[in-house]
């Protein structure tokens, strides 16, 4: 007798990855334009050339994140989207 494995969840979970997926994404663009605008105003304004290498390197790091974090995410749902049983298993 053959078991088929139906989750009513299964279905909640392609329903609300979409949005989470537009709303990681426009979390990130807003992320690397704020840091974008904060180093460039800080190299603009400011004159310690110490201070500066660490503040760029320090903004630089949000923008890093943002960015690894969300290429991240969109390939786990392309391999997630390729063999869904797979993604429901505990």
């Amino acid at each position: 007798m053959e078991v088929i494995r139906q989750s009513h969840w299964g279905e909640v979970y392609r329903n609300l990855h979409t949005p989470g997926l537009l709303i990681g994404g426009l979390s990130v663009l807003i992320a690397v334009v704020l840091s974008t605008f904060s180093i460039l105003q800080h190299l603009k304004w400011y004159t310690n050339p110490s201070g500066t290498d660490w503040v760029r390197r320090t903004a630089g790091a949000a923008v890093t994140w943002a960015v690894r974090s969300r290429v991240h995410r969109i390939e786990r749902f392309n391999v997630n989207r390729s063999s869904p049983s797979d993604a429901m298993d505990p």
